[in-house]
């Protein structure tokens, strides 16, 4: 009967640990993922603040 007991209550600690590990490295895959693609958004919006500016310098708006 004790060791039933036992057996029990060390498999459900066993799933309770697993699921908290592995919410864990779930939020840290997220968190790296958001983070690639924050820098992802910042290049391009370098990328297109250059080229803009050298199209107004080739082409000014107010040409005729």
């Amino acid at each position: 009967m004790i060791k039933k007991i036992f057996i029990t209550l060390l498999l459900i600690t066993l799933m309770i640990s697993n699921l908290i590990l592995h919410t864990r490295i779930n939020t840290q895959k997220e968190n790296e993922e958001i983070n690639k693609r924050i820098l992802d958004i910042k290049t391009t919006n370098d990328l297109i603040d250059t080229y803009s500016n050298l199209f107004n310098e080739l082409i000014p708006a107010n040409a005729k």
